[in-house]
């Protein structure tokens, strides 16, 4: 066994930056590290340049939901409500905590994330495992579904999940036909994050949007 004492880098004279960009529970704060790189690649002009253009693809978005953020729970009430969720492996829902990144994604897209109870208790982690039945209680009238593909894998019917709970199929959204996926990719592009607002936006706004028009989600039926 190698019993010899770790030296730490910056000990050594190296420096050493913490990565924290996964602790942003804003969306639009997770792109603005590129401009750290850029400063450290002594390329910052590009990278502040690269960001605003990012955010100018959603600008509108963010202008109505801060003026809907604003404005009080009336005009909340008028969103539709989106749940983003898998089942793991034991049956359980896994869903993004309400003051997640993910959750201001659906908001600033112009929804209401659900379910709505799951506040931060505390850990670092930014989800939390429910009982398919408390999952029910709380979004089963939800208007949108999205199964989150890139942990476990997405679903390509509605077949599918409902292998995963039969319960699924009292679910408003499944028998609307609102059900969408995400794919593998989503958390390894996070400079496309503006995109994924749109796409949600989308989905919210056009019950008839098509596959062709959306990037990180497809429908599932």
């Amino acid at each position: 066994m190698n019993t010899r004492e770790s030296i730490p880098l910056d000990s050594l004279g190296i420096p050493v930056i913490v990565e924290a960009s996964s602790y942003e529970s804003h969306p639009f704060g997770r792109i603005e590290w590129i401009k750290l790189y850029g400063a450290l690649t002594d390329r910052l002009t590009e990278a502040e340049e690269i960001f605003d253009e990012r955010l100018r693809e959603v600008e509108p978005l963010v202008t109505e939901y801060e003026k809907n953020s604003a404005a009080g729970s009336n005009e909340a009430e008028k969103r539709k409500s989106v749940a983003f969720f898998y089942v793991t492996s034991n049956g359980a829902v896994n869903v993004r905590k309400s003051n997640d990144y993910v959750s201001r994604m659906i908001e600033i897209a112009g929804g209401e994330y659900a379910p709505g109870t799951t506040e931060d208790d505390g850990n670092a982690l930014s989800t939390v495992n429910m009982q398919m039945e408390s999952f029910y209680a709380e979004a089963g009238d939800a208007d949108i579904l999205i199964y989150n593909g890139t942990i476990a894998g997405g679903i390509d019917s509605i077949g599918e999940l409902l292998d995963k709970d039969r319960l699924f199929a009292d679910f408003k959204a499944v028998k609307t036909g609102e059900v969408y996926s995400t794919g593998r990719n989503m958390y390894q592009e996070t400079m496309s994050i503006p995109m994924m607002v749109m796409d949600m936006n989308r989905i919210l706004k056009d019950d008839k949007v098509s596959d062709n028009e959306l990037i990180f989600l497809k429908r599932i039926e």
